[in-house]
């Protein structure tokens, strides 16, 4: 029996519990259209103090019309004041514009458009069935990690869905996350891919697009991967583009499809064109003495935070192998393209949780990264330009911290200084204090000798280096011919320089125009007559094949058809050196005198050689026979050597067994089994005579693992039936009296 108040439930001490009685369907639907009046009001309302608010009015976020649940986010992050580009981007980002901004690095670019992308997606109620609405671009997969651990922060109290896309994960389980997220942070590549590859993939519905680091973004490195987003991409959408040092450049603007971007740069009137709070140094360091002095620099600063910039992969992999070896007294880690993704974002959380250590880094920290408490930024390589620079030394100084930045130029790239300076960065020298610089030539050189892999490793990096200055655009700061290989080779510990085939293929090719050059003469006229350059005129992108359809063109009308080359097999070629008389696989032996001998076979000279004595040196069946005959021999060889192994172990086994029962072998079975005896070598000696063993020197070609595997293959033969005769030989015979007590011992059991 039910009661109308509601159902009891009867607990184990006798008692009964009232059970909360459930909301009906129409109370739950009532419910949820409260809720959404409630949320659309505050949309509303929201929306409405947009076009009402001036950036100079606003002090804090809770200042800016956000809504309830960003505003927890935001607080709950710890983040309440917000930056001068924060202020000035997220107001006109929420009003819909497209948005260029340009700020210094630390100052909160991440926020300005993290903000607006969240709640947009807010404001049109985005659910995760409603598809992909945001998409976020940056350039290294560390970036985008960091900006997708913001985003999830801030928008932890909203009911809309995010996904990192990025390299070196599962591409099948990110197929499954993008199709139930709202937005997603990727990078360029995997999201051409996905837009490639992914059926399920549908970006028809995509409003807003972000572009952080834009002005990386859309440099030749991702020309035609961005190209190819934005073809897929709805025209019909918002676009936020921010960097610290944003591009001007209409080509570029103009892939975009921006409508009547809003420019923002907050710095662009500033002083500098870097954080006030950093202190900026230079110093001059030959090539051979940046290792020294990066060694010097880390003994001396083993209670500090170090981001260490190199230009290449392979020679962030030597210095961080070479300086763990060297233990300079702080944690060393390393960060480059090369490795695999997981050890990329171990290194990147253990570096920023870190208190004391040096990241061996390329460029791909140099942008966005945000490492709490960096003391030092060393350019142990010059950067590409002064844009470079600026976001290498942003990874220090961050918001209101200080932090110290260090160029190390050699003589040659001093003129980069001049650049930075031009472009309003306060850099000064500092000179190098001889007495706290410590050589590390010599521990190098032993290393390397020691590890093979660290001598290649170091013979890598010296190329990688070398066509990282090779291919730098600014030819008057990084000129390949001013680098004094032999010095920088010994620096690193090698005994050489290693070869560079880039450059001998570039002087060789220089070499050869400069001849050609040199050939023309100077009165010769390019063309005879106009009308003649008109005709011959071969530089056309598409040039129509001259045919002779109808039998009326002369033979000299007709291009030259040129035949295909055959592939010439080894006979060919040496047929061809036969004709020529030219002999190889010669030996020539030098006596104690110098004086040189030639071999008994094919002595002749070059010059009275015949054809019979040169073709013999490629006679294939002469060869063939010569190679049987030695298998033949290897064969018996290899048999006998069996055979006297066997002949050892059997003895050895009949040795033992006779030292078990206490009595020596007989001498019918040592006979038998080769071992001399005293009546048979007429000497007096107790050992066993081992001279019937084959000599080791004669076996020695055949290998012991050959002897183990014939061995094991060896069959079993089954034992005769008369095979107990040796073992009754080893029994003396038994005497009459012994005889009669063993028959009697028998009666009596």
């Amino acid at each position: 029996m039910t009661s109308n108040k509601g159902n009891f439930m009867s607990e184990p001490n006798g008692k009964t519990k009232r059970q909360a009685k459930r909301p009906s369907f129409h109370a739950a639907l009532k419910s949820l259209k409260q809720n959404r009046d409630r949320v659309i009001a505050e949309i509303a309302e929201v929306q409405a103090k947009y076009n009402l608010l001036k950036s100079s009015d606003i002090q804090t976020f809770s200042d800016i019309p956000l809504s309830k649940k960003t505003l927890n986010g935001l607080n709950r992050c710890g983040y309440v004041t917000p930056t001068e580009i924060q202020r000035e981007g997220i107001l006109l980002a929420l009003r819909g514009f497209d948005v260029l901004g340009a700020a210094k690095t630390g100052s909160g670019k991440t926020l300005a458009f993290a903000i607006p992308v969240i709640e947009y997606l807010w404001r049109q109620r985005w659910t995760a069935g409603f598809g992909l609405a945001a998409v976020v671009i940056s350039p290294t997969r560390e970036l985008a990690l960091q900006t997708y651990e913001t985003i999830r922060k801030v928008g932890c109290f909203h009911e809309f869905s995010a996904a990192l896309v990025i390299g070196g994960t599962d591409a099948a389980l990110e197929k499954r996350r993008i199709s139930r997220s709202n937005m997603i942070v990727c990078t360029p590549g995997r999201l051409l891919q996905h837009m490639d590859e992914n059926f399920q993939f549908d970006c028809s519905q995509v409003k807003l697009i972000v572009l952080d680091e834009a002005d990386r973004i859309l440099d030749l490195g991702f020309a035609e991967q961005l190209n190819a987003i934005f073809d897929n991409l709805p025209t019909d959408r918002q676009t936020l583009l921010y960097s610290a040092t944003q591009t001007k450049s209409v080509t570029d603007l103009a892939r975009l499809s921006l409508n009547e971007p809003l420019y923002i740069s907050v710095h662009e009137y500033s002083k500098f064109s870097t954080p006030d709070q950093l202190d900026q140094k230079y110093a001059v360091v030959a090539e051979e003495d940046k290792l020294n002095f990066l060694w010097s620099f880390l003994r001396n600063h083993t209670k500090s935070k170090i981001l260490i910039f190199l230009n290449s992969c392979k020679q962030v992999r030597f210095v961080y192998n070479a300086f763990c070896k060297l233990q300079p007294g702080l944690t060393l880690l390393s960060l480059y393209g090369m490795m695999p993704l997981k050890k990329r974002v171990a290194v990147f959380e253990d570096f920023a949780r870190k208190q004391h250590a040096a990241l061996f880094a390329t460029d791909i920290a140099a942008r966005g990264l945000d490492f709490p408490a960096v003391d030092w930024v060393l350019h142990l390589d010059c950067p590409s330009d002064v844009n470079e620079y600026i976001h290498r030394s942003g990874r220090t100084a961050r918001y209101v911290n200080k932090g110290r930045a260090l160029l190390v130029v050699t003589p040659n790239q001093t003129s980069l200084v001049t650049a930075l300076q031009n472009a309003k960065v306060p850099i000064t020298e500092t000179k190098v204090n001889p007495d706290k610089l410590f050589s590390i030539q010599k521990k190098l050189q032993v290393m390397c000798t020691q590890n093979p892999d660290l001598k290649d490793f170091a013979q890598k990096a010296i190329v990688a280096y070398v066509k990282s200055i090779f291919f730098m655009g600014n030819k008057e700061v990084f000129d390949v011919e001013k680098i004094n290989l032999q010095a920088v080779a010994l620096s690193a510990g090698l005994v050489c320089a290693p070869r560079i085939r880039f450059l001998e293929r570039r002087q060789k090719k220089l070499a050869s125009l400069e001849k050609a050059s040199n050939n023309v003469e100077p009165n010769t006229s390019l063309f005879g007559q106009e009308e003649e350059a008109d005709d011959n005129d071969d530089e056309d992108l598409l040039k129509v094949k001259c045919r002779d359809v109808f039998g009326q063109l002369e033979p000299e009308d007709l291009p030259e058809v040129k035949k295909a080359k055959r592939p010439i097999s080894r006979f060919m070629a040496a047929r061809k050196l036969e004709r020529n008389n030219i002999r190889i696989n010669t030996k020539i032996v030098f006596a104690d005198s110098d004086d040189e001998q030639q071999p008994e076979v094919g002595c002749a000279n070059e010059a009275t050689a015949t054809e019979a004595e040169v073709s013999c040196l490629f006679d294939i069946e002469d060869a063939k026979r010569r190679l049987q005959e030695a298998d033949k021999i290897d064969r018996q060889v290899h048999r006998e050597k069996l055979r006297a192994k066997q002949k050892a172990l059997r003895l050895k086994k009949k040795i033992k067994e006779a030292k078990a029962r206490g009595k020596p072998l007989s001498k019918a079975i040592l006979a038998r089994l080769g071992v001399k005896t005293e009546e048979t070598d007429n000497e007096s000696s107790d050992d066993v005579d081992v001279s019937w063993l084959p000599d080791p020197d004669k076996l020695r070609a055949v290998s012991n693992e050959e002897d183990n595997v014939s061995e094991l293959k060896q069959p079993m033969r089954k034992r005769k039936r008369g095979a107990n005769n040796e073992d009754k030989e080893l029994l003396p015979p038994m005497t009459l009296s012994q005889k009669e007590a063993l028959a009697l011992k028998i009666l009596g059991d």
